[in-house]
């Protein structure tokens, strides 16, 4: 179980290179989750922050040192929440506040900072993108109607600091355009940094990097040589996950006993009940 890109429309998730992103406005507000926090928060999404568990500061800003390590129970719009605060190279000093409200369960890298720390996580979004019983009274609401609803809140209890039109790049389906929302969900992914015999102990990223430094592979035209090898060097575990029907073919069996086998073969038996037939998307193969 991890962040990865979903689709509500599609329902399904996606690769990271399959997000596209388009370019839009919004509102960049900065407040408070209530008026006894010591810390203003900034964000294009206020309805995300009733997954909030932390907030997070850069490790040289001199501002928040004295609060670091602190936990605070705050009240945001009647969801109560406990929200510590942490150091991390992550966070911009330089945009909004310096001041970044965690949100492990709706950010990728927010779960990184969450899995560093310890934080838990809650997912205040579900599949359909409505708001869930973990948002209070907003349970049910779709993600902009929260949105809305959140701020109008937030206006009346004065806890709006500015309010700042910006651009800003909104990750979406590539399939339908539908805006993606990371959440946390259980799916199949290829270990790329996890060394293997086949490779002589070496990971698919460092193998796939050894064919172009060692040039056994030729890129025409030759600049993008330079993209691939940027693009190897950043890439984590990738999701291979489809929830479509006719989606990309894994290479799992699942046995009725409830065993999963990962096997690039068609296992000939189970590997723990021993039985010689497992089910292969649902329908039996025999031997």
């Amino acid at each position: 179980t991890r962040v990865v890109n979903w689709c509500p429309h599609c329902q399904s998730t996606l690769a990271d290179d399959e997000v596209e992103y388009k370019e839009e406005p919004a509102t960049l507000y900065t407040f408070r989750y209530d008026k006894d926090f010591p810390i203003a928060i900034s964000t294009t999404r206020p309805e995300t922050k009733f997954g909030d568990t932390a907030v997070a500061v850069h490790p040289s800003d001199k501002r928040y040192a004295k609060f670091v390590g602190n936990t605070f129970i705050v009240h945001l719009a009647g969801v109560e929440r406990q929200i510590r605060i942490v150091a991390h190279h992550a966070v911009e000093k330089e945009f909004g506040t310096g001041a970044l409200g965690v949100t492990p369960a709706h950010s990728a890298v927010d779960e990184a900072i969450a899995r560093k720390e310890k934080l838990p996580s809650v997912v205040v979004i579900d599949t359909n993108g409505g708001m869930t019983t973990e948002a209070g009274e907003y349970a049910g609401l779709k993600v902009k109607e929260a949105r809305e609803k959140l701020v109008a809140w937030l206006r009346t209890k004065k806890l709006v600091e500015k309010e700042e039109p910006i651009m800003h790049n909104l990750s979406i389906c590539y399939r339908c355009g539908t805006a993606i929302e990371p959440m946390p969900l259980e799916q199949w992914f290829v270990a790329v940094d996890k060394p293997t015999k086949k490779l002589g102990g070496k990971s698919l990223k460092q193998r796939a990097l050894e064919t172009s430094i060692k040039n056994e592979i030729q890129f025409i035209p030759d600049r993008f040589t330079a993209v691939y090898r940027q693009w190897m060097e950043n890439l984590h575990d990738w999701c291979i996950s489809r929830q479509i029907w006719y989606g990309h073919r894994i290479p799992v069996w699942y046995c009725d006993c409830g065993e999963t086998i990962v096997s690039t073969e068609v296992p000939k038996k189970c590997s723990s009940c021993k039985v010689n037939y497992v089910f292969l998307h649902g329908f039996y193969r025999t031997k």
